[in-house]
């Protein structure tokens, strides 16, 4: 008896037949379901790799209160952003996830990268926040107006007494 041999796909004819079925592997239980199913397509396997990743980490992600809702909520752009790669037909990583999945860095080395990203990231924002009121603060001190400007723009107000007081014509 012979083995059975799949037919080799080449990697764009793969793509084009596979990306529906890429795009659903980042939807939870799907994720390993494909995995198993569909191991002959490089694609798929590249796709649910990453899908599995993210199931597994969305699992304990529930139980962790308080900051449970936003890791929850990473975890679902992640899911969007290989959702999106896949249906269009991208051999797109996940940002932490596709060097995960493939076993180049481990569990800890991600947190590590992604606490340091969220670090900056806060950082900026709050840059951005500081770098905002101080304009308004700016803003509002050049539009506010003395009682004296407000007269005559330009002009200070011993100019304006001095302007606005009658003169005899010279004849």
């Amino acid at each position: 008896m012979e083995p059975i041999q799949t037919p080799v796909q080449h990697p764009h004819e793969d793509v084009q037949q596979n990306r529906d079925l890429a795009a659903l592997s980042y939807v939870w239980i799907f994720s390993v379901i494909l995995f198993f199913l569909r191991r002959e397509s490089p694609f798929i396997h590249f796709h649910s790799k990453q899908g599995i990743i993210l199931f597994l980490l969305s699992i304990p992600v529930w139980f962790i209160p308080y900051i449970g809702h936003p890791l929850e909520l990473m975890i679902l752009a992640g899911m969007v952003i290989g959702f999106l790669g896949a249906a269009e037909g991208e051999w797109k990583d996940v940002p932490f996830i596709g060097p995960l999945s493939r076993g180049e860095t481990n569990l800890r080395d991600t947190w590590k990268q992604m606490s340091q990203s969220l670090i900056q990231l806060f950082q900026k924002l709050k840059q951005a926040a500081r770098d905002d009121s101080r304009k308004k603060a700016l803003r509002s001190a050049a539009l506010q107006v003395s009682p004296e400007s407000a007269l005559a723009p330009g002009k200070d107000a011993s100019t304006m007494a001095q302007t606005s007081s009658p003169t005899t014509p010279h004849v």
